[in-house]
C-alpha cells in the first residue's frame, strides 16, 4: 500500500461537549462538526404531567465524528491509482446510531464513491453512494436509515475509491484516537487499523499497511444521560398463577434510554422481560414467591423497583382415601407411556424429576396436524407486532427489525436474528422448528439457529447451523430441544448448542452439542460463554438436561481466559447454575474432559454473584463446580 511518510502531525480535533446540569444540557462550543452539518445540536425533551408539572428528560442527543472538518491529511493525494476499499475501525462508548460517513478527497480521487458500514466480521450493515461531491476536501453522505450500533463494539466505516489516489498518513494508528464518545482503534487492539482491500467493486477491507490512516470518518449520534438521575420505575406489576407457572405483566419505565427490565424473585434477579411480560415456570408447589421489576438504562443506572406482588403456587391436593373394592378380573392392558414419555429418566423425551418430560422431538416443534403455508413476506421484518402462525419460512436469516414479533407453529428453514442488542426489537418463537442448515463459508452469525438478543423461545426444536442458539443479550430459552449442529466442513468451526452472553434465562431444556468432528472442527460444549468480546454475566441456567457431548465439556461457566488470555475473562459475574442434570456418558464426564469448566476463577475463588446449587449427575450423585 503506497504512501508518503508524513512530515507533520494532523491538527487535533476538538469536539463540542454536552454538559448536563440539573437534567438540562449546555454546549461548550469548540471545533465541532461544521460545514453543511452545522455545530453539534443538543435536543432536550420534556414531558408535561397534568397541566402544571414538568419533568425534564434525562437524555440529550450528541453528534460526533473522529475528526473536525478543519483537519487536513498530510498526504492528500497518494500516487496509488488502483481501485480500493479503504476504512477505519472504531468503537463508540455508548449505544447509538451511525447516520453516515465522511472521507477526505484529493483532486485526483475521482469516480463514483460508495460508503459502507460493516461489523468487525464483515457483515455489511448499510451502504450509500456519494453525490454532489466537491473537487476536494471532506465529502459527506448519509444512510437512508440510521444504523443502531452497540457500545464498546468494533465496527468498520469505509468507502470505495475506484481510481485510487486516496489520502493517507502512515503510522497514524500507532495510538488510539479519541473524540468524544468515539475511538479510532489503536492498531493491534482488534487487529490492525487503517484497513483496505484492492477490488474492482466495493468489498470488506481487511488488510493493513504501517498503521496508515486513510481518512474515513463516521457520523455517530448518541443519547447521553445524567448518571445521577435514575430511570423512572416500572409500574402496575401484576401476577397470575397457572399450575406451577407465574405470569407477570407490568408497564415499562417511561424513561428514555432504558435497555432492559430485570425481574427479581425473592430479591434475586432471574431474567429480563420483553414488552412488559415475563413467565416464571416449574416452581415449587405450596410456595409463595415475591416479585419486583427494575428498569436499567444504557449507562447501567437502575430505577427504583416497581410495586411488589406475591404469587402462591397451590399445594398438590391430598387424595381422599376410598374403600378398597373387591377386585374384578380384567384383561391386562398394553403398557403405555406416563405423561407422554417413558419411565426412564434423564434422556431427552423421558421423564424429568419434576413430573413432566424432558424436551425432544415429540414435545417440541410444530404440533402434529398443523397445516403450514409458505410465508411470502420480506426476510427483513419491520412491522411491529407481526404474527407469523403456521408458516413455512424460507429465510436465512429472517432479520427482525421490529418489536413484538410472534412466530408460532411454524417451520423455519434458516435462522432468526436480531443483530443489535441495544434496540427495541424483539421476538418470541413458540411450538416451532428451526433448521438453520449447513455452515456457510465457515463461521458467521447467520448460521446460529436463533439469536442474538431480546427473544423468548418456548418448545422449539432447533438443529443445524454453527450453534443452535446465541443469547448475546436478554433472552429466555425454555422447554426446548437443541441438537444435531451442522457438519463443520471447514474443519475449524468450534460449535455449541447454546452460547450465553449477558442476561440469559435458560430453563428446562435438553441441550446437546453432537456435531460430527472433522479435522479441528466439532463441538466445544453443550453450553458455552467466553469473555472474548464482553463479560459473561447475569445468566440463570436452571433445570436443564446436559446431554453427554462430543465436546471437551458440557458447559462453560463464563470465566474462560481469566488469566488475561481473553479481555473480559476475569469479569464474569452472576452466573447461576441450579437443579441441572448432567449425563455422565460413555467417558463418565459428560464432555471429553469434564462436565463444567471455568465456573470458578483459576485460583478456585468464586466470581461475584455466582451460585452453584443442586446440580447432579444423572445417577443422582452431587456434581461440584470447577475452575
Amino acid at each position: 500500500m503506497a504512501t508518503k511518510s508524513p512530515t507533520r502531525k494532523p491538527r487535533t480535533n476538538t469536539k463540542s461537549k454536552v454538559k448536563v446540569v440539573n437534567n438540562r444540557s449546555t454546549v461548550r462550543p469548540s471545533g465541532g462538526l461544521r460545514s453543511r452539518w452545522g455545530t453539534v445540536a443538543v435536543v432536550m425533551a420534556f414531558v408535561l404531567i397534568g397541566f402544571f408539572g414538568v419533568v425534564w428528560a434525562r437524555a440529550a442527543t450528541e453528534t460526533s465524528t473522529l475528526w473536525s472538518t478543519s483537519t487536513v491529511p498530510k498526504t492528500i493525494t497518494d500516487s496509488d491509482s488502483q481501485s480500493v476499499e479503504l476504512g477505519t475501525k472504531f468503537k463508540a462508548q455508548y449505544a447509538g446510531k451511525v447516520r453516515g460517513l465522511r472521507f477526505y478527497k484529493g483532486p485526483q480521487n475521482t469516480g463514483t464513491h460508495v460508503g459502507n458500514l460493516w461489523t468487525s466480521s464483515g457483515r455489511k450493515l448499510a451502504s450509500v453512494t456519494f453525490t454532489n461531491e466537491t473537487a476536494s476536501g471532506w465529502q459527506t453522505a448519509t444512510f437512508a436509515t440510521p444504523v443502531n450500533v452497540s457500545a464498546n463494539t468494533t465496527y468498520v466505516i469505509s468507502y470505495f475509491a475506484p481510481k485510487g489516489h486516496y489520502s493517507a498518513n502512515e503510522g497514524y494508528f500507532s495510538k488510539a484516537r479519541l473524540s468524544g464518545a468515539l475511538t479510532g482503534l489503536k492498531s493491534g487492539t482488534d487487529g490492525g487499523n487503517g484497513v483496505y482491500t484492492y477490488s474492482n467493486a466495493s468489498a470488506f477491507p481487511i488488510k493493513t499497511y504501517r498503521q496508515t490512516n486513510y481518512w474515513v470518518d463516521v457520523i455517530y449520534t448518541t443519547e447521553r444521560f445524567d448518571p445521577s438521575v435514575k430511570p423512572l420505575a416500572p409500574t402496575n406489576l401484576k401476577s397470575s398463577v397457572n399450575g406451577t407457572t407465574v405470569s407477570l405483566t407490568w408497564t415499562n419505565s417511561a424513561s428514555t434510554g432504558v435497555v432492559r427490565h430485570t425481574v427479581y424473585r425473592n430479591g434475586t434477579a432471574i431474567g429480563d422481560g420483553l414488552a412488559g411480560t415475563y413467565t416464571d415456570s416449574l416452581l415449587t408447589q405450596g410456595t409463595t414467591y415475591k416479585y419486583k421489576v427494575v428498569a436499567v438504562d444504557n449507562t447501567g443506572a437502575a430505577s427504583d423497583p416497581s410495586n411488589e406482588v406475591s404469587a402462591t403456587i397451590p399445594s398438590a391436593p391430598t387424595p381422599t382415601p376410598t374403600p378398597t373394592p373387591t377386585p374384578t378380573p380384567i384383561p391386562t392392558p398394553t403398557p403405555g407411556p406416563s405423561l407422554g414419555c417413558t419411565a426412564k429418566a434423564n434422556e431427552p423425551g423421558n421423564q424429568d424429576p419434576w413430573g413432566s418430560c424432558w424436551p425432544n422431538g415429540s414435545n417440541t416443534g410444530v404440533p402434529i396436524g398443523t397445516t403450514l403455508s409458505t410465508y411470502a413476506g420480506s426476510c427483513t421484518v419491520t412491522t411491529n407486532n407481526l404474527v407469523l402462525d403456521a408458516k413455512t419460512i424460507n429465510c436465512n436469516p429472517l432479520l427482525i427489525r421490529a418489536s413484538g414479533i410472534q412466530i408460532t407453529n411454524s417451520k423455519v428453514n434458516g435462522s432468526i436474528f436480531i443483530e443489535d442488542p441495544n434496540t427495541n426489537y424483539s421476538f418470541t418463537i413458540t411450538d416451532s422448528e428451526v433448521d438453520s442448515g449447513p455452515i456457510i463459508n465457515g463461521y458467521t452469525v447467520d448460521t446460529s439457529g436463533i439469536g442474538k438478543s431480546n427473544f423468548v423461545a418456548t418448545r422449539v426444536d432447533i438443529h443445524g447451523g454453527f450453534r443452535s442458539a446465541w443469547c448475546e443479550y436478554n433472552c429466555t430459552i425454555q422447554d426446548s430441544w437443541f441438537h444435531d449442529q451442522a457438519y463443520p466442513a471447514d474443519g475449524v468451526s468450534h460449535e455449541s448448542a447454546i452460547r450465553m452472553g449477558d442476561g440469559s434465562t435458560i430453563r428446562h431444556n435438553s441441550i446437546w452439542c453432537n456435531a460430527v468432528e472433522y479435522k479441528e472442527g466439532g463441538c466445544s460444549a453443550d453450553l458455552t460463554g467466553y469473555g472474548d468480546f464482553a463479560p459473561i454475566r447475569n445468566n440463570t441456567i436452571d433445570k436443564n438436561l446436559f446431554v453427554a457431548s462430543t465436546g471437551g465439556a458440557c458447559a462453560y461457566g463464563g470465566s474462560s481466559g481469566d488469566d488475561g488470555s481473553k479481555p473480559f475473562g476475569n469479569q464474569a459475574s452472576n452466573i447461576v447454575f441450579t437443579n441441572n442434570i448432567f449425563q455422565r456418558g460413555q467417558g463418565g464426564k459428560c464432555g471429553f474432559y469434564f462436565p463444567i469448566t471455568d465456573f470458578l476463577h483459576g485460583d478456585g475463588t468464586t466470581p461475584p454473584g455466582n451460585r452453584w446449587e443442586n446440580n447432579i449427575w444423572d445417577d443422582g450423585t452431587t456434581l461440584p463446580p470447577a475452575s
